[in-house]
């Protein structure tokens, strides 16, 4: 680091400081950054490490205890997020991946604040760093609990003006429920996810209905016939990489308990190639690295989980 981007300080990202003042300090600390600078690279990138690293900690370290930290976490990222489309988002870019895999029951923030204020990456559609406007990977971005990209239901509204309104004449919701069909799983599951959390977000038996109907589906295209064609495969892995996605967030404690059963039903019926992508893509039980409902971050249970399973399939095939 040269002499003049060590003499730049960014120190005025507490996070106990209220919503105002950080964002004073925010356009205070833009004016040392001068983009005409050499060292205009190396200052931008510390200051966006004082301004993310005072977001995490907002967000993570109180975990949303109140709408005021709410508030101000996600007006000094949207302001951080602002400026970095104007000067350079490969930072904002990078470090909004790490943000949103760190989320799990902070279902409120992520859905309020993340989704619907369209703070995920940045690309063609907010400024001219990139020109591919039909990059897929934005999209995803949102796709943890159920949500979409903001975008996406704007379309949609758009496109299904008809809402359902009670007798008193108060939208209840565009979306419905429906049953999770073996031909269709993926997209009846991903319907109704996104089909609660527009009814209520909050109905946790709702969503344990939810869950419980897709584990049911999941274990019919796995076990239901006497072998496990290419297809069922493809289908079971993408419902079960969707459904530990939003596990993380609302029951975890039975993802947990199902999926013990479930690699040992693998290893009874020898399909070597399912486990193998349980394995690979990390489908085994979920721990502190992926959901804050656990706080043991080198659980001995997690990796225990996967050489249990090797070492039955290594017994099964004797």
């Amino acid at each position: 680091m040269s002499k003049e981007s060590q003499e730049v300080k960014f120190s005025g990202f507490l996070p106990s400081l209220p919503k105002e003042k950080l964002l004073q300090n925010f356009e205070e600390a833009k004016q040392k950054i001068d983009v005409d600078s050499e060292d205009h690279e190396e200052i931008w990138e510390e200051f966006s490490k004082a301004v993310t690293g005072c977001i995490w900690e907002i967000v993570f370290s109180t975990k949303i205890s109140n709408k005021e930290d709410s508030d101000k976490a996600s007006a000094l990222l949207k302001q951080y997020r602002d400026e970095a489309l104007l000067i350079d988002p490969t930072f904002y870019n990078k470090w909004i991946y790490d943000f949103r895999n760190r989320f799990s029951s902070l279902f409120d923030f992520w859905k309020n604040e993340m989704v619907a204020k369209d703070l995920g990456p940045l690309w063609a559609r907010d400024c001219d760093f990139f020109d591919k406007m039909d990059d897929p990977e934005p999209a995803k971005f949102y796709q943890l609990a159920g949500c979409e990209a903001p975008w996406l239901k704007e379309k949609k509204s758009e496109a299904e003006p008809l809402i359902r309104y009670d007798s008193a004449k108060t939208v209840v919701s565009k979306a419905s429920l429906k049953k999770i069909t073996l031909d269709n799983a993926l997209a009846d599951y991903k319907n109704n996810m996104e089909a609660q959390n527009n009814i209520d977000p909050d109905d946790e038996e709702a969503f344990t209905k939810i869950f419980t109907e897709v584990r049911e589906v999941l274990w019919k295209l796995l076990f239901n016939e006497s072998s496990l064609s290419d297809a069922k495969l493809k289908q079971a892995t993408a419902l079960l990489l969707a459904y530990k996605k939003d596990a993380c967030f609302q029951s975890p404690y039975q993802y947990n308990d199902w999926i013990v059963t479930v690699r040992d039903e693998l290893i009874k019926h020898k399909y070597v190639d399912f486990w193998k992508i349980v394995v690979d893509q990390e489908l085994g039980l979920i721990g502190a690295k992926e959901s804050d409902y656990f706080d043991d971050m080198e659980d001995p249970k997690i990796p225990e989980f996967y050489t249990i399973g090797n070492e039955k399939l290594k017994q099964e095939k004797k």
